[in-house]
């Protein structure tokens, strides 16, 4: 089973559960908590993918990426979704169905967010997108075109070879 995704700052439509879950465990010990999830997560998942998927493993994926504010909980994720789809490219279908695009998308239009996370976000869109066509036209309904070029942009201005 899975870690429940909780929030750093816990808002008030989570369970009763998730909410103790919240208490019990403070901002360090819960990112310590989710990193080691991800480690044996990322070991895992590509040995038993059926049950990875029937543990609805993108889906906790994508709403740790939505709620986590913690860097390496986030860059974690990000390899381990990469990591998979290069491994099994059925995944990029699967990421694209559950929302995946739009979560990816909003990590990088979030200016908050570290350089490696949104460079290890544009190694995953590209992947997905070339791995599944229909996440292009999931990209484009998400605003993403726009992302994608802003991202461009600053990866030019920080190095002018590009």
């Amino acid at each position: 089973a899975y870690v429940e995704c909780v929030p750093e700052e816990a808002p008030p439509s989570l369970s009763s559960t998730a909410m103790a879950s919240q208490q019990r465990w403070g901002p360090e010990p819960l990112a310590v908590l989710r990193l080691a999830a991800l480690s044996r997560i990322h070991v895992l998942a590509p040995l038993c993918p059926e049950a990875y998927l029937a543990e609805d493993g993108p889906q906790v994926m994508m709403r740790l990426l939505a709620v986590s504010s913690h860097t390496g909980c986030v860059e974690g994720a990000l390899r381990h979704l990469h990591h998979l789809v290069a491994a099994a490219p059925e995944f990029a279908e699967v990421l694209g169905a559950v929302g995946g695009m739009q979560v990816l998308v909003g990590l990088l239009q979030d200016g908050t967010r570290s350089q490696g996370a949104r460079h290890c976000c544009l190694l995953l869109l590209a992947l997905a997108c070339r791995l599944n066509k229909e996440n292009l036209r999931r990209i484009r309904h998400a605003g993403g075109v726009m992302a994608l070029l802003a991202a461009l942009q600053r990866c030019k201005a920080q190095d002018s070879t590009l």
